[in-house]
């Protein structure tokens, strides 16, 4: 059950917290921060989809992101995100932001259509080559989603076992928390978590995991997939 392997870091140039979790599926953080040679790395491994979890809002580039000169032929970067920004009644219920596994599911109570596109959409690029998921940090909606997938015994290798989906959550958390560390722009709610304080801020994360691995198994998560 599952791949006896941890998610192995992606080095495309620019990228922020990337990694390659299984044949054809990758996950990272927010897609402008890839420089034009980093966009050429993600097509040579195949990529046929970037897959961007984010509110349309959300989708715009920073005086400190790199030039960008277009998507590679052959790739598409697409926005499907799982959240409605005009939901002023779910996004008032977080502050600031759904950004924990305690909330996935709230996300996929309010949200299983949007969810079930995205995860339809992530498995049909992974057929056609390779599929990025990314967010903003490439950890919490990407983390749902990835974990989600994980879960089906359709997808390369199998169904991840405990460990597997734990060392993907885990790379996730890790990779976004070593890039606040020394990020040249401070982000507005989130700062880096001391090695002091880590093993805690990693178990109640871990825990709440646990909790929506239990209550989505396989066939409820392939009942969100569009018919």
């Amino acid at each position: 059950m599952g791949m006896p392997t941890s998610p192995i870091p992606v080095r495309w140039d620019g990228a922020v917290n990337a990694w390659h979790i299984r044949p054809g599926l990758f996950r990272m953080g927010r897609a402008e921060w890839l420089t034009d040679a980093g966009w050429a790395e993600l097509a040579a491994e195949g990529v046929s989809a970037v897959v961007d979890l984010r509110m349309p809002q959300e989708v715009k580039r920073y005086e400190h992101d790199p030039a960008h000169a277009g998507v590679p032929a052959g790739v598409t970067w697409e926005n499907h995100a799982i959240e409605d920004a005009d939901d002023a009644g779910f996004r008032a219920r977080f502050d600031p932001y759904p950004n924990h596994p305690a909330h996935y599911p709230d996300l996929l109570e309010r949200y299983p259509d949007r969810i079930g596109a995205a995860l339809a959409r992530t498995l049909a690029a992974m057929e056609a080559g390779g599929a990025v998921l990314h967010c903003s940090a490439g950890r919490d909606r990407t983390g749902l989603l990835t974990a989600l997938l994980l879960q089906l015994p359709e997808l390369p290798g199998g169904p991840a076992d405990r460990d597997e989906q734990h060392a993907v959550y885990t790379a996730g958390v890790r990779g976004i928390n070593d890039y606040r560390r020394t990020a040249k722009v401070p982000h507005p709610h989130e700062r880096w978590v001391p090695p002091e304080d880590w093993d805690a801020h990693l178990a109640e994360r871990l825990a709440a995991l646990d909790e929506v691995l239990d209550a989505w198994p396989a066939d409820r998560v392939r009942a969100l997939l569009p018919r």
